[in-house]
């Protein structure tokens, strides 16, 4: 790994594999709502299980946002830790994206 470089070139390719991965899954799930052929008003066995996945959903979606809202703080260069006196703080935003990518596929 390079002088700087936050991951190595392997991270770098399995995280962009990965991040693919789930791309084409958020992709073909809005595909198929846009098709009608998913939707919880009209499929008996979605209606039932929709409320069991929709605590997950939530959860990844929460994860996803915190990623950017990190990248974020860290971009415009504000001391996030300092900000919320955080002692022991370790997150960056490539372990925070890999770990949502890695839970949204799985």
């Amino acid at each position: 790994m390079k002088q700087g470089a936050l991951l190595s070139k392997n991270g770098q390719w399995w995280f962009g594999l990965f991040a693919g991965f789930t791309a084409l899954l958020i992709l073909a799930i809005l595909l198929l709502v846009w098709n009608g052929d998913v939707s919880v008003d009209n499929n008996e066995f979605l209606s039932r299980v929709f409320p069991v996945y929709r605590l997950a959903a939530i959860i990844f979606i929460y994860i996803w946002l915190l990623g950017w809202n990190l990248y974020g703080w860290i971009s415009y260069h504000i001391n996030y830790k300092y900000v919320f006196g955080f002692k022991h703080h370790h997150s960056e935003v490539w372990k925070v994206n890999k770990l949502v990518i890695i839970f949204s596929i799985k």
